[in-house]
């Protein structure tokens, strides 16, 4: 059964899950007495039909009201209360009358708009009203209520975290799930294996109790849109008992530091079982990686050695490992098959280093002898990752290298040397007088590596 935890109402009226039909999750008031409406009565709303709805259709639901004793159903009709995001909403009858116990009483439709992601929960209203010359007037404010998802159709769920990773072979562990499009999610399975129980906590976020089972499995989401597609981010292990290793776990985290320099505090990984306690013995082979989604694209982890291979203490001691690009919340993964891999935390950051050299950022385009070229140079000062060091206001100075083009050839720029600017030199108005080709242009400044330009010719 797919669950919701219990929720408050603006009037404070406790909730608690009655069934769930599909992917619609109902629950009803507790107190809250009325003449018709009592809290013993139900509401139940039949699944979303289609399910999942194209955004810009509709989604219907039926309506019953049942009776905790004998009696018909009078008076009544139903409120979709927001806010319900960018839906709108109908019933029909608007008000019923003399409808027996049990029965479908009505149908409520939601019409969606722009929305592509799936919505909820939002709260149907029953309520108590009289029918007056075909028009309804609320008589009694008490309610039952009903809470349902609008499932939308879109891109499959996707997992990127299970958390824990691990657990006994028996099952039982509770398991947060992480990811992308779980509402309306169907079913949980660990492997080829449902869940024991699962609660979607919101769009983003399930709790689901691990079934028992052996090695590694994969956690994936089920919805009307699909199923999540499988990665290494959502791989479960079943442990077997302590001293049996089970995980891997960030013993020292990683320090950061500025880019393409080695970090102070070097990352060590301990493998251990599922106790906690250290596997003396292990030699696994252990390797680190940036943890997908967190840091700045594109960038790269070097290390001294990465695989690193565990002592006989189960102990990986990682050196010389740093990050090249500027970036916050970098976190990194240690992974050595079939353990439960980890996740180094808290996250941190790396940053701009000293200016370590010089990089053409533009080179120079070359073009018709003594006339300015349409495409100037730019020469940017790094640190040791490549980042930009925003702080420099170095003098670049730009010279033709030596032995390259023709022999005699003078360069001329409207300024030279050109000051950086937030660590970037933009240059302007060069060129050279000579027809030649095959010219490279050296830029230096005081302190740094010089650097070449690629080759560019004059006509």
């Amino acid at each position: 059964m797919i669950q919701v935890p219990e929720i408050q109402t603006r009037s404070t009226l406790r909730l608690r899950v009655l069934a769930a039909i599909g992917s619609l999750l109902i629950v009803a008031s507790l107190g809250a007495p009325v003449t018709v409406l009592a809290a013993a009565n139900t509401v139940t709303l039949g699944g979303q039909a289609p399910n999942p709805v194209t955004a810009g259709g509709d989604a219907t639901y039926s309506v019953t009201v049942t009776l905790s004793g004998s009696g018909t159903i009078r008076d009544t009709r139903v409120n979709l209360v927001g806010p319900l995001f960018d839906a709108t909403q109908s019933a029909s009858p608007p008000c019923w009358t003399s409808n027996s116990s049990g029965s479908t009483h009505g149908t409520l439709t939601v019409h969606t708009t722009s929305s592509t992601e799936s919505q909820g929960p939002f709260t149907v209203y029953v309520q108590t009203w009289t029918s007056t010359n075909g028009s309804c007037t609320l008589t009694n404010d008490s309610t039952i209520e009903g809470t349902a998802y609008l499932v939308i159709a879109g891109a499959a769920p996707t997992v990127t975290a299970a958390s824990p990773n691990y657990g006994p072979t028996v099952g039982g562990t509770a398991v947060t799930v992480t990811g992308t499009g779980f509402i309306g999610a169907t079913a949980v399975t660990f492997g080829t294996t449902a869940a024991t129980s699962v609660t979607v906590n919101s769009a983003t976020q399930i709790t689901a109790t691990s079934p028992a089972g052996s090695g590694n499995a994969d956690v994936t989401v089920t919805t009307p849109s699909g199923t999540s597609a499988t990665s290494s981010a959502d791989l479960f292990t079943y442990c077997g008992e302590a001293p049996n290793a089970c995980k891997l776990v960030f013993t020292q985290q990683p320090g950061g530091g500025t880019g393409g320099t080695a970090w102070g505090t070097q990352p060590v990984v301990t493998v251990q079982a599922i106790d906690g306690t250290a596997v003396t013995g292990s030699t696994a082979s252990i390797t680190l990686a940036i943890k997908a989604g967190t840091g700045t694209s594109g960038a790269a982890l070097t290390c001294t050695a990465n695989p690193q291979t565990a002592t006989s203490s189960g102990v990986a001691t990682f050196t010389g490992c740093q990050i090249d690009k500027v970036g916050t919340g970098y976190m990194l993964t240690a992974t050595s098959a079939p353990f439960a891999a980890a996740v180094s935390t808290p996250a941190f950051d790396i940053t701009a280093g000293a200016a370590a050299k010089l990089a053409f950022t533009t080179q120079p385009g070359g073009g018709v002898h003594d006339t300015a070229w349409g495409t100037q140079p730019v020469v940017t000062v790094q640190d040791a990752g490549g980042n930009t060091v925003t702080g420099s206001a170095a003098e670049v100075t730009l010279a033709i290298t030596e032995g390259t083009g023709t022999s005699g050839a003078a360069l001329a720029c409207t300024a030279n040397p050109q000051t950086a600017s937030s660590g970037v030199a933009t240059f302007a108005g060069c060129k050279i007088d000579k027809v030649g080709t095959g010219y490279t242009i050296n830029a230096g400044a005081t302190a740094v590596p010089s650097v070449l330009s690629g080759a560019t010719s004059n006509s």
